[in-house]
């Protein structure tokens, strides 16, 4: 599992975040390139109107999410992207930085955390999954996933 202290930050400048977008969006399926994006217009749009967090294992970018948290109207949150680099992949680190989103989203009183998974991307729907967020939405090639948080205000 993890080895050594997993740090999250939102602090990163922007170029160095867009070269993580670039490097990290092959990791995801279908990758940002195969879906035609312009990876560094994407990834601006990220810096500047989501919030970002970055990963760290003893100073090494493990990987990065960007989450909207935007919605004050339906209070959904929008995980637009979370990806690892290959070798922190099924050892946890995913795990830790989805709750690291989650908690984001919960402490901007959201009650839903949204996202979209290709149907061709099978382990990330089942970490999804394992991670309590439930199918929605079924498109043509993908599937919207949920998690609504239990907001309790008498805590």
């Amino acid at each position: 599992m993890i080895n050594g202290e997993l740090k999250i930050s939102s602090e990163i400048e922007r170029d160095t975040f867009i070269r993580l977008i670039s490097d990290l969006q092959i990791q995801i399926t279908p990758s940002l390139d195969e879906m035609g994006v312009d990876i560094k217009e994407y990834a601006d749009k990220l810096y500047k109107n989501a919030d970002v967090l970055v990963a760290y294992n003893k100073g090494e970018v493990v990987g990065v999410a960007a989450v909207y948290t935007n919605d004050a109207v339906s209070k959904c949150a929008y995980l637009s992207f979370i990806a690892l680099f290959d070798k922190y992949i099924g050892k946890g680190y995913g795990r830790q930085m989805l709750k690291r989103v989650e908690y984001v989203a919960r402490s901007l009183n959201m009650r839903t955390l949204r996202l979209e998974v290709y149907k061709r991307n099978y382990r990330a729907r089942q970490f999804y999954r394992h991670m309590g967020y439930d199918d929605v939405e079924e498109k043509e090639e993908s599937f919207y996933m949920e998690k609504n948080f239990i907001i309790n205000k008498n805590i």
